[in-house]
C-alpha cells in the first residue's frame, strides 16, 4: 500500500497516476489529442496542461511546438514565466526564444545558479535548456537531482524529458518524449509496483506496438501485461 498505480486507456487516451499512501507525492501523465502534459503536485492536486498546486508543484506542457516549464512554491500558475512565491521559476520558449525567470523577492533572474536549502540552476547552452532543482545546493543539469524532493526538466533536440525523485518515499517518476512519442516508466519500492510505456519495442517495461502506446502494469518483474 505505499505506492499504488492506476493506469487507464479510455478513448485512445492513456493516463497514468501514481501516489503514496499519505497522498504527499502525485504524479499524473497523459497523451490527449498528440499533446504531452506532465505533473507533478505535494499535494495531490489537478497536475493537467501545467495546472498545478500545491507547497512543491511542477508543470511541463508542449503544445503547438511550445515548451513550457513552472515551478512554484506557493501553488501558483507558473506558465510562460509568470512566477510567483518564495521560490519560484519559469521557463518557456517561445518563436524560438528562451525566457528565464527566478524569484525570491521579487526580482528577475536570468541564467541563474543559486544556492540554499532549495536551490534552482538553470542553463541555456547551444538551444539546450536544462533546468534544476535540488535541495542540496547542487547544479542539476539534464536531470541530475537529489535530496527529499528534486526536480529536473530539460530539453535536448527538441525531446522533453521530466524527472521527478523523492528519495524520503522511494517514489520515482520519469517522461520522455522522442519523436513524438511519450514514454512514462512508474517504478514503486524495490521495483514490486512498475507501470511503462516504451516506443523502442525493446526490453524496457513495455512494448509500444503499431503507434499505439501500450501500458501494463507489473507487480512481479514485468510478467503481466496490458
Amino acid at each position: 500500500g505505499e505506492v499504488s498505480v492506476g493506469v487507464t486507456d479510455d478513448g485512445g487516451e492513456v493516463s497514468v497516476g501514481v501516489t503514496d499512501d499519505g497522498g504527499e507525492v502525485s504524479v499524473g501523465v497523459t497523451s490527449d489529442g498528440g499533446e504531452v502534459s506532465i505533473g507533478v503536485t505535494g499535494d495531490g492536486g489537478d497536475d493537467k496542461n501545467g495546472k498545478v498546486d500545491g507547497e512543491m508543484s511542477v508543470g511541463v506542457t508542449s503544445d503547438g511546438g511550445e515548451i513550457s516549464v513552472g515551478v512554484t512554491g506557493d501553488g501558483g500558475d507558473d506558465k510562460n514565466v509568470k512566477v510567483d512565491g518564495e521560490m519560484s521559476v519559469g521557463v518557456t520558449s517561445d518563436g524560438g526564444e528562451i525566457s528565464v525567470g527566478v524569484t525570491g523577492d521579487g526580482g528577475d533572474d536570468k541564467n541563474v545558479k543559486v544556492d540554499g536549502e532549495m536551490s534552482v540552476g538553470v542553463t541555456s547552452d547551444g538551444g539546450e535548456i536544462s533546468v534544476g532543482v535540488t535541495g542540496d545546493c547542487g547544479d542539476d543539469k539534464n536531470v541530475k537531482v537529489d535530496g527529499e524532493m528534486s526536480v529536473g526538466v530539460t530539453s535536448d533536440g527538441g525531446e522533453i524529458s521530466v524527472g521527478v525523485t523523492s528519495d524520503g518515499v522511494e517514489v520515482t517518476v520519469g517522461a520522455s518524449g522522442d519523436v513524438g512519442e511519450v514514454y512514462v516508466g512508474v517504478s514503486g519500492d524495490g521495483g514490486k509496483v512498475t507501470v511503462g510505456a516504451s516506443d523502442d519495442g525493446g526490453e524496457d517495461k513495455n512494448d509500444k506496438v503499431n503507434g499505439e502506446v501500450s501500458v501494463g502494469v507489473s507487480g512481479d518483474g514485468g510478467e503481466d501485461k496490458n
